[in-house]
C-alpha cells in the first residue's frame, strides 16, 4: 500500500511540476507583433512565432479581412468600411485566404474596376478562395446590412 502512496506522490509532483513550467513560459502569442502599412488603408503585416496561430483572431466581429496566403498567411486586409472598396495597390491580385464577419454578403471583383464579377462571399464564411478566385482580387462590395 505504502508503494502505492510514494507513486501517487510522485505522480502527483510531477504533475505540479509541468504545471509550473508551462505557466513560467512565455507564450509565443505575446511575441506576435502587427504593423500598420504606411498610406495603404486596412493593410497590416503580422509576424511572430505564433502568427498564423494569432491570424483568424485579427478578423473581428463586423469586419472583411483578407489575407494574402491561403490559411491566414500574410499580409491582412481589413475592408475599412461598407460598400465599394478598391483593394490598396500593393494588395491587388494577392487575396488566397477571407474570412467575412461583416455585416452581409462580400462581392468580389477582378481587374483594375469593379467590372469582372467573380462571386460572393457569405458572411461568415471562412477559408481559402479557390483557384478561379485566387490571387485576382481588385475590389470588394461589402454588403452591410443585407
Amino acid at each position: 500500500m505504502s508503494h502505492i502512496r510514494t507513486r501517487l506522490a510522485a505522480a502527483a509532483v510531477a504533475v505540479l511540476a509541468g504545471a509550473s513550467a508551462l505557466a513560467a513560459a512565455p507564450s509565443a502569442s505575446a511575441e506576435t507583433t502587427v504593423t500598420a502599412v504606411a498610406g495603404e488603408q486596412g493593410l497590416y503585416r503580422f509576424t511572430g512565432p505564433d502568427a498564423l496561430n494569432s491570424a483568424w483572431d485579427l478578423c473581428k466581429d463586423g469586419q472583411t479581412c483578407f489575407w494574402q496566403n491561403a490559411n491566414a498567411g500574410g499580409w491582412i486586409w481589413i475592408v475599412p468600411y461598407c460598400g465599394l472598396n478598391i483593394v490598396p495597390g500593393w494588395f491587388d491580385d494577392r487575396a488566397s485566404s477571407v474570412w467575412n464577419r461583416g455585416g452581409g454578403p462580400a462581392e468580389l471583383y477582378a481587374g483594375s474596376a469593379p467590372s469582372g464579377y467573380m462571386g460572393t462571399v457569405a458572411r461568415w464564411w471562412q477559408g481559402n478562395l479557390d483557384s478561379a478566385r485566387n490571387d485576382r482580387l481588385s475590389a470588394v462590395d461589402v454588403r452591410c446590412g443585407s
